[in-house]
């Protein structure tokens, strides 16, 4: 599935993307099934693949970029990428149990959630487990790269807390785990998180700073109109 993707900005492959996301979608619907054993971390990696190659183009409806009106398909790809993501966060959580729902409860004990026995997460192995975890960990890092606002303002099981929040909430206790592939993945998002946050920091002080000099030329300005 993943060669089937190829960059088109002007969204001319959109009826294929479309079809391909239904395909995943049917994946994802199959693997809730008692039965089904396969590991997910291929087709995760699959959104992964859609979230770097159209992610930009979804973040556009929220942006003032100028190429904003040269990609009258951005809603499209942004619905299709916010339904990949949703059912991805779905299906991972529920195959994991208690891995991805009590990892804020230990964080707060500090206790590490896959700390301890290689116990099975619903009948599936943990490490396999813990490489869909990281698959999942992969797709939310090529978010915040792509597109940050439509990750960050994703909504969340409950209204108290995001996908994005579970995420980072999951990655801070499984960061140190002795498997590699999930904490590998965990650094990685918790570093791309990090790398926004500073951005938009650096921007919120500039736009600062320049409010700060219209301020000052403004009082300046009426200051000599007044003598």
């Amino acid at each position: 599935m993943k060669n089937s993707l190829s960059f088109q900005e002007d969204g001319s492959n959109l009826p294929i993307l479309i079809e391909l996301c239904d395909m995943a979608s049917i994946v994802f619907r199959v693997s809730s099934a008692p039965q089904f054993k396969s590991s997910l971390t291929p087709i995760l990696q699959f959104v992964k693949k859609i979230v770097e190659l159209y992610g930009r183009l979804a973040e556009l409806d929220d942006s003032l970029d100028s190429l904003t009106q040269h990609n009258p398909k951005g809603h499209e790809f942004r619905r299709i990428i916010e339904r990949l993501l949703t059912v991805s966060v779905d299906v991972v959580s529920n195959n994991q149990g208690k891995l991805w729902t009590r990892g804020q409860e230990q964080q707060h004990r500090g206790q590490n959630p896959v700390e301890g026995s290689q116990e099975n997460v619903h009948g599936v192995n943990q490490k396999k487990s813990l490489d869909e975890l990281a698959a999942l960990l992969d797709i939310f890092t090529a978010g915040i790269k792509q597109c940050p606002i439509l990750v960050v303002q994703l909504g969340g099981f409950t209204d108290d807390e995001s996908f994005f929040q579970r995420a980072i909430a999951v990655a801070i206790t499984t960061m140190s785990d002795k498997e590699l592939g999930i904490a590998r993945s965990s650094m990685t998002f918790l570093t791309s998180v990090v790398s926004m946050v500073s951005r938009v920091c650096t921007y919120c002080n500039s736009l600062f700073k320049s409010i700060l000099l219209q301020f000052a030329f403004l009082n300046r300005s009426i200051c000599d109109q007044a003598v």
